[in-house]
């Protein structure tokens, strides 16, 4: 049976720490306001978890969610039709069983964005500064 060495093993975790530190950061240059809403939520979550004991598959997952946005932009986020002629969402529900799943972004985390968008881009919401 083939044993892993601890040194291969770190040599892994320092090169998937490079790439997550390396490629899961906001896009320079970006104008759509969604896009800079949602990134500043993560980097602030990133921020908060990044020297946490216990936290670091929470941490990749934010990371990973950041390299998907900067990839696919706002598509990320559920389309939510103005016009819905039915029914829509009860205050703070986001409806994400419709929607196509993004490898690499978890439900809970695009729930996360979605209510974090919502609520800064929100015109009612008076924000402290």
């Amino acid at each position: 049976m083939y044993e892993h060495g601890s040194m291969e093993d770190t040599s892994i975790r320092k090169s998937l720490d490079s790439f997550y530190r390396t490629y899961c950061k906001k896009q320079p240059g970006s104008t759509d306001p969604t896009y800079e809403t949602a990134s500043r939520c993560l980097s602030k979550k990133i921020s908060e978890l990044a020297d946490r004991d216990g936290t670091k598959y929470a941490l990749h997952c934010l990371q990973m969610a950041q390299l998907v946005l900067n990839r696919d932009g706002c598509k990320i986020f559920p389309n939510q039709p103005t016009s819905a002629c039915f029914s829509k969402p009860a205050e703070g529900e986001v409806m994400l069983e419709d929607r196509k799943k993004t490898p690499g972004l978890s439900d809970d985390i695009l729930e996360f964005l979605f209510k974090q968008t919502q609520i800064e881009r929100s015109p009612d919401v008076l924000h402290e500064k």
